[in-house]
């Protein structure tokens, strides 16, 4: 609240209703945002024309349907803006709700998902700033009298990460793939699994995101 009252438009993403947390890669964290950013952008009716991001989704998908089986596919072709002549975004991103909904509960199309899209993330990166984050900054900057200083992101749940035989997941995610996560347009806030505060990994953790996590106590305190 104290951030809204500030100006900003604040984005809360609770990222385990979309994500695996035993099975989480950079590309899916860059898509949850997006497409909890988007939704929440369309409730304050910003509009926008993203149609780079529509092509490479509408590949995906049929790169993922052609690949791999995938029960109860997507009738409304993914890209497709439903009823709208103005090129505002729809409030599920063009169908990536769905899209997650059906990659959770199949690791076969998780894993190819991320064979076609983690080669592409500087790309998908660069999508997600010009046609999403770029013109709702401006937007949301140009409104009213006063207008609004952008957009706050805070990305909750990533501290529930966990492990597994391949990988250490929080390492994977905020040191060794972290610098990704740094490169949204906007004010951005990740909980991080606090066992990193007490491991070799940080000072590189603290190198990437420019100072050391930041310890936030469950329940306010009394005064």
């Amino acid at each position: 609240y104290e951030l809204e009252r500030e100006g900003f438009h604040v984005v809360y993403l609770y990222s385990s209703e979309d994500l695996v947390m035993t099975d989480v890669d950079i590309s899916d964290i860059l898509l949850t945002v997006a497409r909890l950013i988007s939704k929440s952008l369309t409730a304050a009716k910003v509009e926008l024309n993203p149609a780079g991001f529509q092509g490479l989704l509408q590949k995906t998908w049929s790169v993922l349907q052609s690949d791999v089986s995938i029960s109860g596919e997507v009738n409304t072709p993914v890209g497709k803006v439903g009823g709208s002549t103005t090129g505002e975004v729809s409030a599920d991103l063009l169908g990536i709700g769905k899209f997650s909904a059906k990659l959770k509960g199949n690791p076969d199309a998780r894993a190819r998902l991320r064979q076609h899209l983690e080669p592409q993330t500087d790309n998908l990166l660069e999508l997600i700033n010009k046609e999403l984050l770029d013109p709702a900054n401006k937007a949301l900057q140009e409104r009213g009298e006063k207008g609004q200083k952008g957009i706050v992101a805070i990305v909750d749940s990533l501290d529930r990460l966990e492990n597994t035989k391949e990988r250490n997941q929080a390492e994977y995610i905020f040191v060794t793939r972290g610098e990704k996560l740094r490169q949204f347009h906007c004010h951005i806030v990740y909980t991080t699994p606090l066992v990193l505060n007490f491991s070799n990994s940080i000072a590189p953790l603290s190198d990437r995101f420019g100072g050391a996590p930041k310890v936030l106590p469950m329940v306010r305190g009394k005064n």
